[in-house]
């Protein structure tokens, strides 16, 4: 008898334990399931480069020049544009040497077509004194995929006397930051 008295109670507790896998089932059942997705893609601003810009014989006024430059920014930024000396400086004598001056300003303006979501473009110039504290244009919340424009125009000389002669050079410096 003892044989059969622990057989019936193996098989009490196997029939209820699968009683009881149903009513677990339908304890956990529930109306909406919350999943968090997390993920992430990193920010990045790229600039490409630009050769130099020779703007030949300096007496000639109103000379212009054009460069498209790669650019793509997958987050809002800001542009600082910076020039070293303020114009195109003479390398020798950059103040110039009675009647004749030593500086060519020049303006740089920039375009950029940027998304926010829908597309717009981002216009905006500077003369070469304003950029000697530096300069800047936010993109408003918008990125940019599509490259930048950058115009330079030289500007007449101050002096009526006209261009110290020899060799004139400028460093214009532009930066790009998430913001």
């Amino acid at each position: 008898m003892r044989g059969g008295a622990i057989r019936v109670l193996a098989a009490a507790a196997l029939a209820a334990a699968v009683s009881a896998t149903p009513a677990q089932a339908e304890a956990v059942h529930q109306d909406k399931l919350v999943l968090n997705v997390h993920g992430r893609v990193p920010e990045h601003c790229a600039l490409g480069g630009i050769g130099d810009m020779n703007f030949g014989d300096l007496t000639k006024t109103g000379i212009e020049r054009a460069a498209q430059i790669g650019f793509s920014c997958n987050v809002p930024f800001q542009l600082s544009i910076r020039s070293a000396r303020g114009g195109l400086a003479n390398e020798a004598f950059p103040q110039g040497q009675g009647p004749y001056a030593g500086l060519v300003p020049y303006s740089v303006a920039v375009s950029i077509p940027v998304r926010r979501p829908g597309s717009d473009m981002l216009t905006q110039s500077f003369t070469s004194t304003a950029l000697l504290g530096g300069a800047t244009m936010s993109s408003g919340g918008g990125i940019a995929l599509d490259g930048m424009q950058l115009t330079v125009v030289l500007a007449p000389p101050s002096s009526e006397a006209g261009l110290l002669g020899g060799r004139y050079s400028e460093t214009v410096t532009i930066t790009v930051a998430p913001i």
